[in-house]
């Protein structure tokens, strides 16, 4: 079944060339694979009718493969395996303390245990000036 793709290939990238047969002298390739596929063709057909569809099948593919190949279009390209892109590095900065709503700007207890806590992970100057406000009017809510 292969050599009916590689010879209906050869139907269309070479169809004139001859070649010279000691009885018959010049023959085109056209010719001789016509021929050929032919008789293997009446082979099938007489021997196993489940093969003739095959055969056809596989003539269809080289002659349909070796014109797209002549269009520049490659099918053998579907069977590489594709590349995968390299990983990327993500970088996340990590998050301030996440802000509820208030009632008029008071500030929940939630939201002061978590400045209180960023103070006691990286210091008072780390804190923005919003959450330096929020502090503020915590202690005078507080007295």
């Amino acid at each position: 079944m292969a050599n009916a793709a590689v010879i209906g290939s050869l139907l269309v990238l070479v169809p004139d060339t001859e070649i010279r047969l000691f009885l018959f002298g010049n023959v085109r390739l056209r010719t001789i694979a016509l021929i050929y596929l032919a008789l293997q063709l009446g082979y099938y057909v007489l021997s196993d009718q489940t093969a003739v569809g095959a055969y056809i099948a596989a003539i269809i593919w080289g002659v349909s493969f070796m014109y797209a190949l002549k269009q520049g279009s490659d099918w053998s390209n579907m069977l590489r395996k594709k590349k995968k892109s390299p990983l990327k590095v993500v970088h996340h900065k990590p998050k301030g303390p996440t802000y509820k709503s208030y009632r008029a700007d008071l500030p929940n207890q939630e939201v002061i245990d978590e400045i209180l806590d960023k103070i006691s992970l990286n210091g008072y100057e780390s804190l923005s000036a919003f959450e330096k406000e929020i502090l503020f009017k915590a202690s005078k809510q507080e007295k």
